[in-house]
């Protein structure tokens, strides 16, 4: 059922995104604490399926404008990845806060299976999936990075693999 009820929302949010409904509730926050709390209603479900979830916060407030809400879809298809990649029993997975040239970052580091560097340019293309459909063996839409990469344009953000 969580997995049909992240798919639905997914193809909504995308939908949405498609139709030029920007997050809308974009306020200054802190970073760390938007990151912590998105944290603790994911952690759960992640650690279900294997994930061992680092959390590194910066030592500053990170002000940022951002739609806590949005930012939660980006923060969930990054951290569902990380485990759905990470084939092992043990999935550590280290989520990193900081800033980089003046510009607050979130990192996402897990120990997963990697990307071809042939597929790294087509990874947030709508329903772009990597890797051979036949032989493929993690289930999804290839919606996920797509919308981490809208939502966070959306909000004047960068995401880089």
């Amino acid at each position: 059922l969580q997995r049909l009820q992240d798919s639905s929302e997914r193809v909504l949010a995308t939908a949405r995104l498609e139709q030029g409904i920007a997050p809308k509730d974009v306020a200054v926050e802190d970073l760390n604490v938007v990151v912590s709390t998105q944290l603790q209603t994911l952690r759960t479900a992640l650690e279900a399926r294997g994930a061992s979830i680092t959390l590194e916060l910066a030592n500053s407030v990170l002000p940022v404008s951002i739609d806590a809400s949005a930012f939660g879809i980006v923060l969930s298809n990054l951290l569902d990845n990380a485990v759905k990649y990470s084939p092992n029993d043990a999935k550590p997975i280290k989520v990193k806060l900081g800033i980089n040239q003046n510009l607050a970052f979130v990192s996402v580091e897990d120990q997963g299976v990697g990307i071809d560097p042939n597929e790294v340019p087509y990874v947030f293309d709508q329903v772009y999936r990597v890797g051979n459909e036949l032989t493929r063996v993690a289930q999804g839409l290839g919606l996920g990075l797509y919308l981490v990469k809208a939502i966070t344009e959306l909000m004047a953000g960068r995401v880089n693999v």
